[in-house]
């Protein structure tokens, strides 16, 4: 920003002479249009206008998924050409495209958690990506693009923290998995102190859906929704009973990751089976017998569960779950990948605690308008390139 002018390219034009463009850089500018240039004889010549950009940093460079991090200030770029993962994450014909791909003619932020953390968002048909520029700030924010009727098509979760890492869970069972150390939307995994804990709360999920909620920052609805409406208006809370007007069970996998799936780049929802070590017991599900906290110390905001032996994870209270999204400092919900839809009522399943009661479930099931945490399980090669539904059948969400 410094600069005033900059060399920024080369060209052979008609006979073979080469020109250097050169450019005014301004302090806010993102790229130029140069409708001349230069050769290195001083000889300037007209020529069609050309379009310049500054180097970015591509978030898709190693695939698409609905969640990107961003851990330090810059100029960033993604695909918006493709939703979620990609056509292998289409596992069902229920779905609401049978088709990956999207054609956005502009892109815009829809909200942030913070002003001025995300700006120059921007949607680039020459180059065929959304630009933005991040500030370096802690938050979150989500970027939208459009079709030519100016409605959303997609939209896309800017997840702001430090790098988080992996943490190793065992369950019952003895499979192990790699997990987030923190909630999708969290800017710290652990509890830190005073109130520093509520910043490891991030982002609510209602069960199915990739778009975040987050207070002060969605608009209420008391109707269900289709897939493609909850699409088109990515930070509406739609808080009837079952929010889904036609039941999708596919929505989140256990098995694979799918297009509506909120995890970021390698990793998809946890199914329940990466909490079966939570209770101290062979085949308890449910407890309210603080003994069989399988935790470290006592609760603060929030439990530390032994995830592998000796290491421990922070799960910070969260938001209620039905209908609201206030914390309540006593309670933690946790969505997991999987659903059931028994006696006709859509549910999903999830981690619960609650010290009123001192209860503990790793299990239960709840209305999927219910507004919970996710965490994100680190998924295999297998599930990262191969594709379709590989066998899955709505069973498969349902059996422990």
């Amino acid at each position: 920003n410094s600069l005033t002018k900059a060399v920024v390219g080369t060209d052979d034009i008609a006979n073979g002479t080469l020109f250097t463009y050169e450019i005014e850089v301004g302090d806010e500018d993102v790229y130029y249009y140069i409708p001349y240039a230069v050769n290195t004889f001083g000889e300037s010549k007209s020529m069609d206008t050309k379009k310049f950009t500054t180097s970015t940093i591509d978030l898709s460079a190693n695939g698409t998924a609905n969640t990107y991090i961003v851990s330090n200030s810059g100029r960033y770029s993604f695909n918006p050409h493709i939703i979620g993962n990609g056509q292998k994450g289409i596992i069902s014909a229920d779905f609401h495209t049978d088709l990956a791909e999207i054609n956005p003619v502009s892109a815009e932020l829809l909200w942030e958690s913070k002003s001025g953390m995300i700006t120059n968002v921007e949607y680039r048909a020459y180059e065929k990506d959304v630009v933005f520029t991040s500030n370096g700030e802690e938050g979150n924010a989500v970027i939208v693009v459009k079709d030519d009727s100016g409605t959303i098509i997609w939209s896309w979760h800017i997840w702001c923290t430090d790098v988080p890492s992996d943490q190793s869970y065992i369950n019952r069972s003895g499979e192990r998995f790699l997990v987030l150390d923190r909630n999708i939307g969290a800017t710290r995994a652990d509890r830190g102190t005073g109130d520093e804990w509520k910043d490891a709360i991030g982002t609510g999920y209602q069960w199915g859906r990739k778009d975040p909620i987050i207070k002060n920052h969605h608009k209420n609805a008391d109707t269900e929704s289709t897939i493609e409406n909850a699409i088109a208006n990515p930070n509406t809370f739609f808080m009837e009973e079952g929010w889904m007007t036609e039941p999708l069970g596919y929505a989140w996998s256990p098995s694979v990751k799918t297009i509506y799936d909120p995890c970021p780049l390698g990793y998809r929802v946890a199914p329940k089976e990466i909490w079966t070590n939570f209770i101290l017991h062979d085949t308890y599900y449910y407890t309210n017998d603080y003994s069989l906290f399988n935790v470290v110390g006592e609760y603060n905001n929030g439990l530390d569960f032994v995830t592998d032996g000796t290491n421990t994870s922070y799960y910070p209270a969260t938001m209620h779950g039905w209908w609201t999204t206030e914390i309540y400092p006593n309670l933690g919900r946790y969505w997991s990948a999987n659903y059931t839809n028994e006696s006709d009522s859509e549910r999903g399943s999830a981690l619960n605690f609650d010290i009123d009661d001192t209860s503990l479930s790793i299990d239960q099931y709840w209305d999927t308008s219910s507004l919970k945490c996710v965490r994100c399980v680190k998924i295999s090669d297998k599930d990262m390139n191969g594709g379709g539904n590989e066998g899955i059948t709505e069973e498969d969400q349902y059996e422990w």
